[in-house]
């Protein structure tokens, strides 16, 4: 009994990091080699939260469980000055590959990189659609509900009559998954979503539509992936009608 629950409560610490992002590539010095043990940190912007990792023998490095956000990544090794790039923005359940070059130096010289991550994805063959904040504040809905703008993917159908359950790729509306910041949130019965998290909260979502990971492939559809709104290290908010404020 005791190991069932030790599996149940490990199942579960998994499956929430559903919709968490990748970050990995490789460090060389300026020959080409490998640079092994260099100490890799992600910092995300809003909260200045550091992920950190180390190279391995073959210079590489992989950080993951990162939630959606822009990054500042930093590599420091002796004998090398000490690496930052800034301008890396994590998408929810991407994975991003950022390689980097050290220079010879003292860590407690440096190099400044401003550069955006590779828009082309070549770490997975997975068929997926984002909608960014911008978009879910600004199209027109009927309604207050961002299920219709799943509708502006190839591939995705509203079978109409008011439901809110879209075909995918031809599947049945109710094999689909949602997860709201990594959490199932489907009832027992397949399909029936026990919410739908409102406009003002959602920072972003994406739709896998085809050849996503098997991480995903609970469902037989798509997979709509929500990422809510969260606080961070400075004050900020938004005022509706009803004079609501989101800190």
């Amino acid at each position: 009994m005791r190991l069932l629950l030790i599996l149940v409560a490990l199942a579960s610490f998994c499956y929430a990091q559903a919709g968490k992002a990748e970050l990995f590539g490789s460090i060389e010095d300026p020959s080409g080699s490998p640079v092994a043990h260099a100490r890799v940190q992600a910092e995300e912007q809003a909260t200045l939260t550091r992920f950190a990792g180390t190279t391995d023998e073959r210079g590489e490095y992989h950080l993951l469980g990162l939630p959606a956000g822009d990054y500042i990544v930093t590599v420091e090794q002796p004998g090398f000055r000490t690496h930052r790039q800034s301008g890396i923005r994590l998408r929810i359940a991407e994975q991003v590959s950022v390689n980097i070059k050290l220079s010879l130096g003292q860590p407690t010289e440096s190099v400044e990189v401003v550069a955006q991550a590779p828009l082309l994805q070549t770490t997975s063959g997975s068929v997926s659609f984002n909608v960014e904040e911008a978009k879910v504040d600004t199209l027109p809905l009927d309604g207050r509900n961002f299920i219709p703008l799943v509708a502006l993917s190839p591939g995705v159908l509203l079978p109409g009559g008011g439901s809110l359950l879209p075909r995918i790729n031809g599947s049945r509306p109710r094999t689909n998954e949602y997860l709201f910041d990594g959490i199932s949130a489907l009832q027992p019965e397949p399909g029936q979503v026990v919410f739908y998290p409102v406009i003002d909260g959602i920072e972003e979502f994406k739709l896998n539509v085809n050849a996503y990971s098997p991480e995903y492939g609970r469902s037989n559809g798509g997979t709509v992936m929500v990422n809510g709104k969260s606080g961070s290290n400075e004050f900020h908010g938004s005022c509706s009608n009803s004079s609501a404020m989101r800190i």
